[in-house]
């Protein structure tokens, strides 16, 4: 329970913060189905916003079939829908692109440590263009007071990921989150923390919540 006060905390110093800066925040709940021992299914819903729930940027939904070809390495087909709120002329416009992606994923573990590589290749189908894209994430969740991820595990977590471009400009965008966790319990984590996006000529963050759940269908 003091994590949980801590975490609520540090969500309202951050919201403290953002109401009078641009730093905004994204809401992320991610829910894996497992239907046997090779097949999965995952589910990913976004809320992002400019500020504290006071200027809307994009709303992201996410499925995927899952496959473990071993214990390790997984496989994904899955496709994205993201509606998002640009500027042009001054005026919001609401806007459509539709995302099909394959994906790997290798996993390991070192004693507390915990590793993931994600391979992602996307298609991205926008109102008016089409882009293919190639992101690369590195992961890392090292517990603090447990010898595994369990009930009442305290954790660092910290994940890097680089967009690259298939046409020019090759380079997308990198982020970079780090952030705690705490495990509610065997099937059920949430996380706190500030993602970085690091662009061509800027950079801004983000203030990032994410729940964690996984389930047996």
């Amino acid at each position: 329970m003091r994590v949980i006060f801590i975490l609520v905390l540090m969500l309202g110093e951050q919201k403290s913060f953002a109401q009078d800066s641009d730093y905004g925040i994204w809401g992320i709940y991610v829910g894996t189905g497992t239907i046997d021992e090779k097949w999965s299914i995952f589910g990913e819903v976004q809320y992002r916003d400019n500020k504290i729930f006071g200027d809307f940027n994009a709303f992201v939904f996410r499925l995927a079939g899952q496959y473990d070809v071993v214990k390790n390495i997984n496989l994904s087909l899955g496709y994205s829908h993201f509606v998002t709120t640009p500027e042009i002329n001054g005026e919001k416009v609401t806007r459509h692109e539709y995302r099909p992606y394959q994906q790997v994923i290798i996993r390991s573990k070192y004693g507390i440590v915990y590793i993931n590589h994600r391979y992602r290749f996307e298609q991205r189908i926008l109102e008016d263009d089409f882009r293919l894209r190639f992101r690369y994430f590195l992961q890392t969740n090292i517990i603090l007071n447990k010898p595994q991820m369990e009930r009442t595990a305290i954790y660092i977590s910290a994940y890097a990921e680089i967009f690259l471009n298939f046409e020019s400009p090759v380079y997308d965008r990198t982020r970079v989150f780090v952030g705690l966790g705490y495990a509610l319990s065997s099937s059920v984590r949430m996380e706190i923390g500030n993602l970085t996006q690091i662009f061509e000529t800027f950079s801004e963050n983000q203030l990032n919540i994410f729940l964690f759940h996984n389930f047996n269908l």
